[in-house]
């Protein structure tokens, strides 16, 4: 896959977001939800569903996870806009949707 990275570092300059067509692996992300499937449904987690609920720092449980939150083709935009390796502080993982706004770097489409 060819991806220009520069194109997608000036949407988000311009447009305030950038779409990355086909740039996560869709079984990946289907490995993520079986992963956090399995971790809600253990009784010492406490998850209630639809209680919309967040995992915070939810990659440190499934290596599935980090490997989608750190994804290649998003690093090498953030290292274009910030001009500096990245790395993660942080992470968020929303089973159910919220009514809160949070930036998005990568869409699925």
């Amino acid at each position: 896959m060819n991806i220009n990275y520069e194109e997608h570092k000036q949407n988000i300059d311009t447009l305030g977001y950038t779409i990355i067509r086909n740039g996560i692996d869709i079984d990946l992300v289907d490995r993520v939800v079986d992963d956090f499937n399995y971790w809600q449904s253990l009784p010492e987690n406490n998850f209630k569903k639809h209680n919309f609920n967040r995992v915070t720092n939810f990659h440190c449980y499934s290596k599935n996870t980090l490997d989608l939150v750190t994804n290649i083709h998003t690093n090498n935009i953030l290292e274009l806009i910030f001009g500096t390796k990245q790395s993660i502080y942080s992470s968020l993982f929303f089973r159910e949707g919220t009514i809160e706004i949070h930036p998005i770097f990568i869409q699925i489409q």
